[in-house]
């Protein structure tokens, strides 16, 4: 700014007159320029608006409308030369074609306004963004966040009319139209030939998720044709645009076209960009609601994913998305599992981290779950109906919900008599939820199964070492009465409560062996005192009906999560039910007829039939006449995980895994065949009578 004589802010009556005479002539004068008192020249008003009239019949002719390319051409005295405008397509291709004054006569520019492909061309316009914009998480947390707010309009729109939400489309579909003109010089050569595959299996999962949001929107038509009005809205919000976008781009320090991201950081960018992204709800904790759809987790890794637990882990990167929510996090993942360590096909756990140092874990929840730092992927290896396993936790979930009982979950009974956080319900139920999903390593399609949580102590509300709190995962066969013998023996049993077990642990375990070897008379006396009859009569029920032969058998169980809040009282909690239904453990055969006996019928549970038998009855009665063992129930709960899948993916999860052994024995047929047959088997061993 010029110096300025008398200086700035003089009040004198000469300025003031000066100032009066200037403004006079800035407003009233011809278009032209008035020096201020510093010599700078300002435009007149008349000026001004010549620049904006100018301005304007350069971006397009706002006054007029053609219904064809003829009707523009007459108009040509009204469009300058250099300057563009629209015509209306004659067909469904487009919605608009943009032609320019070239000496005279209308060209077409190649640029086309869309209309049925709107969808298409937003989802090709994103994946154009994401191979442009490889590097800095500045831009493109700009481009994310405009992108959940245009989303977020079109979820707005439902209440509105079907113009104006196919006009909010338009909107979200110019706006990355003109980001990909922004970026062109960016989407060059760099990127290679497997990056642009992993950009096309991406653009095909966005597409479908894009797919869902869409087709609850009220009145939203895709072949909507736009007023000029609309047009004009239309070009003038991609020009703004172009202009924010080319800003940002303009301000970013040291980006170069030279530069390749590794395909971790690629990871990152893509987790951000391709939905909402997850925000913490406190420290470390996020939150997502229960899916669907099928959850996909893209995990990225320097290393390969280990052969054998013996391997240990390996660090990478996951990125999980769920119904356009996105969450990303560096992990640690290794081979998760006993028997199923062995198969081609691994199950993977995944410790989450804030950042590459792995030193700061943070937790997922999703859906009605414990926030959980470790998530497994079981890839169900030995059932090809992909089911089996979630399903029976879903199942053994109903069971529990029908009880008329305070506590209803057994890991309730910590809150009796507690208030304030100490009693609140936190989540935790005492079993693994497990989600549909599909996962690609490092690109690359691994297969199809489920995202879910496991068994850790606090999905029991046990603390780490208290030494009254214990949690037995019994990995080997056990013998109710003659846990001692082996407790200390990792083969067998881990203690994943507490964590240090101590004398007063050990004697607890001791007091358990004693009860169980007690005769019928003293069994019958002490059984309130170490048993909970709601507990140990639904997990009779619910392992007879499914024949989870990986949970007990005679007098010996396996898997199953023996808990104690004190050490007095034990709980029986489920786990590893994918061997169910008549399936053989290694997924090779149907081993086990719908007539098999009830497999717990050691001494034990003899001694509990003996004192329960009635109420075992009774609860096999209510459990069948409330629809909860019944094959439309079954039926129901197949339903709700397979339909997450497509057939598509199960073509590509045999063609990538076509050894899995029980490709050609089961099938969703085999499974409610067998359960029919069951339950009118058990219907004459509980006494029922439909």
């Amino acid at each position: 700014m010029a110096e300025l004589n008398p200086p700035l802010g003089t009040t004198t009556p000469e300025i003031f007159m000066d100032n009066v005479k200037r403004a006079d002539e800035l407003v009233n004068g011809p278009a032209g320029t008035v020096n201020d008192r510093g010599g700078e020249p300002l435009d007149t008003w008349r000026q001004m608006m010549a620049k904006n009239d100018e301005i304007r019949q350069n971006i397009i002719p706002l006054s007029k409308q053609y219904m064809t390319l003829t009707a523009a051409q007459a108009d040509i005295a009204n469009i300058p030369v250099g300057s563009t405008t629209y015509y209306r397509s004659p067909d469904d291709s487009a919605l608009a074609i943009e032609v320019m004054n070239v000496a005279g006569t209308l060209t077409a520019t190649g640029r086309e306004m869309p209309s049925q492909a709107a969808v298409n061309l937003l989802a090709n316009s994103i994946a154009n963004l994401l191979m442009g914009l490889q590097l800095n998480s500045i831009a493109i947390n700009d481009v994310g966040s405009w992108l959940s707010t245009e989303l977020g309009a079109i979820q707005d729109e439902i209440s509105k009319s079907g113009i104006e939400t196919s006009r909010t489309l338009i909107n979200l579909v110019l706006g990355l139209q003109g980001a990909e003109t922004a970026i062109a010089g960016l989407q060059s050569d760099k990127v290679s030939e497997s990056l642009l595959g992993e950009f096309e299996l991406f653009r095909l999962y966005w597409m479908q998720t894009f797919s869902t949001q869409l087709m609850p929107l009220d009145g939203f038509n895709p072949q909507a044709v736009a007023t000029q009005d609309d047009i004009t809205e239309i070009e003038l919000f991609r020009l703004y645009w172009m202009q924010t976008f080319g800003t940002q781009l303009a301000a970013l320090e040291g980006l170069s076209t030279d530069t390749i991201a590794t395909k971790q950081e690629l990871a990152e960018l893509e987790s951000k960009i391709t939905g909402v992204a997850l925000e913490p709800v406190t420290d470390g904790v996020y939150v997502a609601g229960e899916p669907r759809g099928i959850i996909r987790i893209d995990l990225t890794s320097a290393g390969n994913i280990p052969s054998s637990k013996e391997e240990g882990t390996v660090a990478g990167y996951i990125s999980v998305k769920i119904d356009g929510q996105s969450f990303g996090a560096s992990c640690e993942f290794g081979v998760q599992g006993a028997s199923s360590a062995s198969y081609a096909k691994k199950n993977l756990s995944f410790d989450l981290f804030s950042d590459d140092t792995l030193e700061s874990e943070v937790k997922l929840a999703i859906g009605n779950v414990l926030p959980h730092e470790t998530w497994v992927y079981k890839a169900n290896w030995i059932d090809t109906t992909h089911v089996r396993n979630t399903m029976s936790y879903n199942l053994w979930e109903q069971v529990v919900q029908s009880r008329n009982t305070w506590p209803k979950r057994e890991v309730e009974s910590v809150f009796v008599g507690k208030f304030g956080v100490d009693g609140t319900l936190n989540g935790a139920n005492g079993h693994p939820v497990g989600y549909p999903c599909v996962v690609f390593f490092n690109g690359e399609f691994y297969g199809i199964g489920d995202f879910m949580t496991g068994k850790k102590r606090s999905n029991y509300n046990l603390a780490k070492n208290k030494p009254l709190q214990i949690q037995l995962d019994i990995g080997g066969w056990l013998t109710l009465g003659d846990f001692s013998s082996h407790i200390t023996d990792v083969n067998y049993v881990e203690f994943k409560a507490p964590k240090s077990p101590t004398s007063a642990t050990y004697d607890a375990i001791a007091a358990w062996d004693a009860f169980c070897n007690l005769g019928q008379a003293d069994f019958t006396a002490a059984l309130p005192t170490h048993l909970d009859k709601v507990n140990i009569i639904d997990y009779f029920l619910f392992t007879t009906f499914g024949n989870f032969t990986d949970c007990g058998s005679g007098n010996t169980i396996k898997n199953t999560q023996l808990v104690s809040y004190d050490g007095v009282k034990w709980y029986f909690m489920p786990y590893d039910l994918d061997t169910c239904y008549g399936l053989q453990w290694d997924g090779a055969s149907i081993n086990y007829p719908p007539t098999n006996p009830i497999r717990l019928n050691g001494d034990f549970w003899n001694k509990i039939r003996s004192v329960y038998g009635a109420d075992i009855n009774a609860r096999w009665a209510e459990l069948r006449s409330k629809g909860i063992f019944s094959v439309d129930n079954i039926y129901g709960l197949i339903m709700d995980l397979q339909s997450k899948y497509s057939q598509d993916l199960f073509s590509a999860e045999f063609a990538k895994w076509p050894a899995v052994p029980s490709l050609g024995i089961t099938g969703i047929d085999q499974i409610l065949t067998w359960i029919k047959n069951r339950i009118a088997f058990l219907d004459t061993q509980f006494s029922y009578t439909a």
